[in-house]
């Protein structure tokens, strides 16, 4: 092999390399459908929060925080939800107005009695339904939707609290309107925020992480990153494992709660629980 040819080699090797770097640089750490998971709650008193939809049987799922939907053991009259869809690029948002008043008096609003979490049922699925879609029960007004709509969390993607394992990688995705100065942060777009299992409450059944949460969190998605070792390299898996309730805090400075950085989260079990409730309902 003479020079040129040597030297042409490396170039077209050298290119090839830079190439594979620069689609690896263009990699998402996490999949696209995650980041359509989390929704913007508001409610009528303009007190805020975060939640997602879970995928059940029979039907379609707002999941929350109990606090962010209840005022007084009641719920509120409605709910403004926006979320985005999987293309990241559609800045058409999913937005929707549920009645809480209506289907609470149909017994399609429950919160748990122990734990902070509440379920809306939005929709049903039937045989006629395509996979991933639901029809909308009446109580819900859609304003507008994204080309590639919010996907619900499927049981698949769900691990139970005795399979949440301390140490792991965790995501928390929210809308913390309570943070920043204008215009840092756009409130209408969610954040992520990362952090660890630091522990598990075993006689209350919550799971700790080590990950701050602000107001606005409240209801939103927790996910667990597990990595598994193949013949193909280090492979990493991404799993639901809670909502977010409150913060843990430091200490108390006058009437203000010194937020510790960890975090309360109740585990998917209740979230299964309670759409198993619902679906048994006629």
């Amino acid at each position: 092999m003479n020079i040129g040819t040597r030297t042409i080699t490396i170039l077209a090797l050298l290119l090839a390399v830079l190439t594979l770097a620069s689609s690896a640089r263009a990699q998402r750490a996490i999949p696209d459908e995650f980041l359509a998971q989390p929704l913007a709650l508001v409610l009528p008193d303009r007190s805020a929060g975060t939640g997602f939809f879970v995928n059940g049987a029979r039907g379609q799922y707002l999941v929350t925080a109990k606090h962010v939907l209840y005022a007084q053991g009641q719920p509120q009259a409605s709910v403004n939800v926006t979320g985005y869809g999987v293309d990241q690029k559609d800045s058409t948002p999913f937005q929707m107005v549920v009645d809480l008043n209506d289907l609470a008096r149909r017994g399609l609003v429950i919160a748990d009695k122990s734990d902070d979490i509440a379920l809306v049922m939005v929709g049903v699925v039937d045989k006629d339904t395509p996979p991933g879609l639901w029809k909308r029960l009446p109580g819900g007004t859609l304003v507008s939707v994204p080309r590639l709509p919010v996907p619900g969390v499927s049981p698949q993607l769900i691990k139970r609290f005795d399979e949440v394992l301390i140490s792991n990688d965790v995501l928390i995705f929210g809308y913390p309107t309570s943070l920043g100065l204008a215009p840092q942060l756009d409130h209408a777009r969610p954040l992520l925020r990362s952090g660890i299992v630091a522990g598990k409450n075993e006689q209350n059944k919550t799971i700790i992480i080590d990950c701050p949460a602000y107001r606005g969190n409240s209801g939103g998605p927790v996910v667990q990153i597990q990595t598994y070792a193949d013949r193909r390299g280090l492979l990493r898996v991404f799993t639901f494992i809670g909502v977010v309730t409150q913060f843990v805090p430091a200490a108390v400075v006058g009437n203000t709660l010194i937020n510790s950085g960890y975090t309360v989260v109740v585990p998917m079990d209740r979230v299964l629980e309670t759409v198993e409730r619902l679906e048994k309902k006629p």
